[in-house]
């Protein structure tokens, strides 16, 4: 009698595993990115490493194991849709300066 049990698709698996790792190496590089201007002084929220220097973590969640990322608390407020020409300028600095710092990434 043959086993109803189904093979795993072992192509399958490895291009699951694959993406997996893309993602993961996309996700560090994007934390990485956002820690950068936070390292350097910008008024950005960054990601808080953990105690073993790791910018994301892993978590048990109803859906399964996810990743987490905990950020630092970023003071201020929405400008709304009512934002000002002077708001405007000094809103345009700032991202100029965050986007400065990136430079020697």
């Amino acid at each position: 009698m043959k086993s109803l049990a189904k093979k795993p698709d072992i192509e399958f698996l490895k291009k699951q595993s694959k993406a997996l790792r893309i993602l993961h190496r996309q996700r560090d590089f994007e934390l990485k990115l956002l820690a950068f201007p936070g390292a350097k002084g910008a008024p950005v929220s960054f990601p808080v490493p953990t105690k073993s220097v790791k910018l994301s973590f892993f978590t048990d969640s109803a859906e399964g194991e996810r990743s987490a990322v905990l950020f630092s608390y970023a003071d201020g407020s929405a400008p709304g849709n009512a934002i000002s020409i002077e708001e405007s300028t000094l809103l345009g600095k700032v991202v100029a300066g965050i986007h400065s710092s990136t430079d020697t990434l």
